[in-house]
């Protein structure tokens, strides 16, 4: 059985023979990737924006008195806390919260490969060379595969 050249591997989890595209257990035979690209995964902001438009409407109510003192009666009368300053309170603690969780979503990178099933990305990261380093090897493996065919075109 002859054993193929590994163009890549992290050591881990990706190898990248003449023929497959390994990724963790699934493999993706090259023969079968009709294109490949870089793509920008974009964060999903979006519970980010809501816990901070939540904070914003529940501090703004607070401020405008919103809030019934009937609501506040139990616990936080008792301790003679006034319900529409822990609203405010509450709502900034929102914001903060919605604020910084949207900002420090950070895009990832990913290998998007197309198929006949369509376009999958078989490896995301936050870090661009890493997916630049695997493009290369799929470069370097379709490259390696043009030279092999001129060379049997000659002899031929």
């Amino acid at each position: 059985m002859e054993t193929e050249e590994i163009f890549y591997t992290d050591g881990q989890d990706i190898v990248i023979t003449s023929s497959v595209l390994q990724v963790g257990e699934r493999l993706y035979n090259l023969k079968d990737i009709r294109g490949r690209s870089l793509a920008i995964v974009q964060p999903a902001r979006t519970p980010g924006i809501i816990v901070f438009l939540t904070g914003v409407v529940l501090s703004l109510f607070g401020m405008a008195d919103g809030f019934p003192a009937e609501l506040a009666r139990g616990v936080m009368d008792s301790k003679g806390l006034d319900i529409n300053l822990a609203a405010q309170w509450t709502g900034m603690v929102f914001t903060f919260l919605g604020l910084v969780a949207s900002v420090l979503l950070r895009e990832k990178y990913a290998v998007r490969i197309a198929t006949e099933d369509g376009a999958h990305d078989a490896v995301v990261s936050a870090h661009k060379e890493y997916i630049n380093e695997i493009l290369d090897a799929l470069n370097r493996v379709d490259m390696d595969a043009d030279m092999n065919a001129h060379r049997r075109l000659r002899r031929g």
